[in-house]
């Protein structure tokens, strides 16, 4: 898709990888030749606090923020949380996100809602729906740590998103521990491998 900006929007909680990826995303579009603008919004300071980030490629000029209906892809690392910004999607909008909640311990009671709910909700307010299922993925690569990695291969394989599979491949190898490296890669082909079963 020829557009002058693409822009990415994540939506996670504390501690599932949201700030790494949007850093691998903007390090790769800019190893590419194009121009990045990114932020991120922190919510609770901890582990499962909302998180939310911004990346907007193509033009560095752009306000890093996202207004209502601006997003063309939204990377939902928790299902609540891509419900609770969903407002930034648009009729054309592609959402890929990971099945598995992020069950928070709070202060005042609140249960979480059925996920059929939550991805009929989605669903009616996009134009695609991916629900990927990381963490099993994730384990089957060998950690549950490298969840993240899944969604950033299956991010590689959407047609709106300007930066090639083996760019952003190669950044996340030079940007994920050693020590997990291979983990990261596995999950990252299955998470392409499972968009491409999608797109047949």
């Amino acid at each position: 898709m020829d557009r002058k900006v693409t822009n990415v929007l994540l939506a996670g909680v504390g501690g599932l990888g949201l700030i790494t990826v949007s850093n691998i995303i903007g390090t790769a579009a800019v190893g590419v030749g194009k121009k990045v603008s990114s932020a991120e919004v922190h919510g609770i300071a901890q582990r499962g606090g909302s998180v939310t980030g911004t990346v907007r490629i193509g033009d560095h000029s752009v306000s890093p923020l996202l207004g209502d209906g601006r997003a063309d892809i939204i990377l939902g690392f928790e299902p609540i949380e891509v419900l609770r910004n969903i407002s930034k999607a648009g009729k054309n909008t592609t959402v890929i996100t990971d099945i598995t909640p992020v069950r928070v311990i709070t202060p005042t009671k609140f249960v979480y809602p059925e996920l059929e709910d939550i991805f009929a909700e989605i669903e009616k307010r996009c134009a695609r729906l991916y629900k990927i299922d990381c963490l099993a993925i994730a384990k089957k690569a060998g950690t549950a740590m490298v969840r993240s990695s899944v969604l950033l291969g299956a991010l590689s394989e959407i047609g709106e998103f300007p930066v090639s599979s083996k760019a952003l491949l190669k950044t996340m190898e030079e940007n994920v521990p050693a020590r997990y490296k291979e983990q990261n890669i596995t999950a990252f082909k299955e998470g392409a491998n499972f968009i491409k079963a999608q797109l047949k």
